[in-house]
């Protein structure tokens, strides 16, 4: 009977503090937000820190490689509205969130980059049997920044050594010269891309 244990970490949201101003002009009004996101303690669903992940000789577990921490961000959105007519408004915003993670240069194989926010809504009040109700249709296109990755093969675990030799005859074994891994994002990788998103909303106004 074997009995094992393992420490995961689900769904990991950093910590934020945000701080936002606002101002209203007659029927115009805006907000602007920055807020502090704490990526530093990041857990992968290991509950391992990015660091700590990126060693690759099982003989160093407990050490880290700091380089490859995840770093706290500073993102900053905007938006406005304008209320025009009876109950109609448009809306508007837009948002930057760079990425928390370090080039993915060793084991690590984490896709992540600058985003690049920008949003479009529209509502409107009405009545409908002597009730109130609000619509609403929304858009937003998300942008993340291409990128490319360049593993450095000194960071890459090597699975098969090249000191390797038969089970018979301790013979050497020539296939087992250079580096050769199961690393899903060597020897290298892009990425990069873009989404469009959209919403409608059916409100009672009580």
């Amino acid at each position: 009977r074997v009995e094992q244990k393992h420490l995961m970490a689900l769904d990991f949201e950093p910590m934020e503090i945000s701080l936002a101003v606002g101002v209203r002009w007659e029927k115009l009004s805006g907000e602007v937000a920055v807020t502090w996101n704490h990526w530093a303690d990041f857990l992968d669903t290991h509950h391992q820190r990015a660091q700590e992940t990126a060693v690759i000789d099982p003989a160093t577990q407990g050490e880290t490689l700091d380089e490859f921490a995840f770093s706290d961000t500073w993102s900053v959105t905007a938006g406005a509205t304008y209320e025009y007519l009876d109950g109609f408004a448009a809306r508007a915003g837009v948002g930057y969130r760079p990425t928390p993670i370090p080039p993915q240069v060793g084991r690590t194989n984490y896709v992540d980059e600058d985003l690049l926010l920008a949003s479009l809504g529209h509502s409107f009040n009405f009545e409908l049997f002597d009730l109130k109700w609000r619509a609403e249709v929304a858009f937003q296109f998300v942008k993340m920044m291409d990128a490319t990755v360049y593993k450095d093969a000194s960071l890459i675990r090597d699975e098969f050594s090249d000191e390797a030799r038969t089970v018979i005859g301790s013979q050497p074994m020539p296939e087992a010269a250079g580096l050769q891994t199961n690393n899903p994002g060597f020897p290298g990788f892009e990425f990069g891309g873009w989404g469009l998103n959209g919403s409608a909303t059916l409100s009672y106004l009580f």
